[in-house]
């Protein structure tokens, strides 16, 4: 007889163990009673067909091997309301050595249920999560008793053949509270408490959609090789701009979860990415588009982009954190502590002012604003053709690149070079768009636009890295400051300072490349 349990949990990201001590106090203020349980470990492999049909259908599939059994599991996917998430899972017992990757699973629920979904069975191994787990049993008293099971899960997703541009092994902690007796408003209500309480980030996808994504696998594009459409430079040019734009509003709603969690970097990049793009092209093509509705866009599109960029700026810092121990003599680490600290609470803070931002009801409405927009299609100059587009904008666009970057000089300020990287990257994007109808004509100016945008972005970087110190530095009050901490951030500064210089040196070579490419 199959047996199909219902899961309810809320689920938080934790950014620092700090966190979890938050917690705690939240937990007993609340009137809850707190027991130490079990610490577990325990291995789950995910498997799937090559075009994700069992996803598809709803559920996804694993084998967990634990300490004392294994087990063969299907687990619905839905999405989750605010932070909790309601799935249904069916579980059954595997001996060892068990493929779930073969043709025919093993006689039972799973094998069952798999068969009324019409999933294909030639699987596949996608990825690996292995799992450290504490278990924690909580309980609070009064007329409502709610029993809830708390895990403190910390992760490693291995994917068994992941893309080259996807990010590939994932490391992250997270926080589930189970609801084994009570109603779920107490669960939502207890959830509230922690992000207001602990600043917790409410996680916004499973562990398997996680994995998904560490593997580049994108379940829209899984198994349709020729569902991306083909432009040349007789088509309509507003076929492609259109196209293009709803490409990117699908970027932005693909990394909106990962960006959320700030499990990894790659998902606010990629929202800021899609961000820009599209912000170009509105600017860009005006007299194409609806003026008023595209200027309108811009201004909300530029609202989001800042509060994404905030994020950026404090994971470029964060993410040079083992840098900057590997720049000081061995045993600094003590001294320079508090400006790691800074660092790290700085990320922390950017993250959860930006997981408020992207479940607001302004980001819905833009969003929503978006897909109008691309829904309502070309209004003029339906008949411009890529080719002669091309030539009515992107000569003007280089023509204005290459003016702004022959004044570059060493006397130049940080500003300056930050204002000619934003023109490099809004002609890559237009370069980008027309290149999706004439990929050979524009190949060889895009290749070097590339090398000039990496150096011009780890100047930016190194600058941004600098104004942080600074920053750092205006914030430290005589009582918390210490010689061997400021000897530690004067070797900080001066090796950014150098990072600034050496791009500098090398800028005239770059952008004499770009140059000649741009012709």
């Amino acid at each position: 007889m199959q047996t199909v349990l219902q899961e309810i949990e809320a689920k938080f990201i934790v950014r620092r163990p700090a966190q979890v001590d938050d917690v705690l106090r939240t937990l007993d203020a609340l009137g809850y009673t707190i027991e130490l349980g079990r610490e577990t470990t325990h291995t789950d492999t995910y498997f799937d067909t090559r075009d994700l049909s069992i996803f598809r259908a709803g559920w996804a599939l694993r084998c967990r091997e634990s300490d004392n059994a294994n087990n063969l599991m299907l687990k619905s996917v839905s999405s989750g309301a605010h932070t909790v998430f309601v799935r249904q899972e069916v579980k059954q017992p595997i001996a060892d050595g068990i493929d779930p990757a073969a043709r025919k699973l093993p006689a039972g629920p799973v094998a069952d249920l798999l068969g009324k979904t019409g999933a294909g069975s030639k699987r596949t191994r996608l990825f690996t999560i292995r799992t450290q787990r504490t278990v924690y049993r909580v309980a609070s008293g009064g007329p409502q008793i709610t029993r809830l099971e708390m895990d403190l899960d910390h992760s490693v997703i291995e994917p068994t053949n992941a893309r080259r541009s996807a990010p590939g092994r994932l490391a992250f902690t997270e926080l589930e509270l189970e609801l084994d007796a009570g109603d779920i408003a107490g669960l939502e209500g207890l959830a509230r408490h922690l992000v207001d309480d602990a600043r917790l980030i409410p996680a916004r996808s499973s562990k398997f959609e996680r994995g998904l994504w560490a593997a580049g696998l994108d379940p829209e594009q899984a198994g349709k090789p020729g569902k991306r459409r083909r432009f040349n430079g007789k088509d309509a040019f507003v076929d492609l701009l259109y196209w293009y734009l709803g490409e990117r509003r699908q970027s932005l709603e693909r990394h909106r979860p990962i960006a959320c969690e700030g499990i990894h970097p790659e998902g606010v990049h990629k929202m800021r990415v899609a961000i820009r793009r599209t912000r170009a092209m509105l600017t860009a093509f005006d007299d194409i588009l609806p003026r008023k509705a595209a200027r309108s866009l811009d201004r909300e599109l530029k609202w989001i982009a800042g509060q994404l960029g905030a994020a950026r700026d404090a994971d470029v810092c964060a993410m040079a954190i083992s840098d900057i121990h590997a720049a000081l003599p061995t045993g600094s680490e003590a001294a320079i502590a508090p400006y790691v600290d800074y660092l790290r609470q700085g990320t922390l803070d950017a993250y959860n002012d930006l997981a408020v931002v992207l479940c607001g009801r302004r980001y819905r409405a833009t969003t929503d604003s978006l897909d109008r927009f691309v829904s309502a299609g070309a209004t003029r100059d339906a008949e411009l053709t890529i080719a002669k587009a091309s030539k009515r904008y992107v000569r003007p666009a280089i023509s204005k690149t290459l003016r702004r970057g022959d004044r570059i000089g060493r006397r130049s300020t940080s500003r300056e070079l930050h204002k000619l990287r934003i023109r490099t990257k809004r002609l890559r994007y237009l370069l980008d768009l027309f290149s999706t109808g004439q990929p050979r004509k524009w190949q060889a100016t895009i290749s070097a636009l590339e090398k000039l945008q990496d150096l011009l972005g780890e100047h930016q970087d190194a600058c941004t890295a600098r104004q942080r110190l600074d920053a750092f530095v205006a914030s430290l009050s005589a009582r918390k400051s210490t010689r061997a901490l400021w000897l530690a951030t004067g070797r900080l500064m001066q090796r950014e300072d150098d990072r600034i210089a050496a791009c500098r040196r090398r800028f005239p070579a770059a952008w004499s490349r770009f140059r000649k490419a741009a012709g």
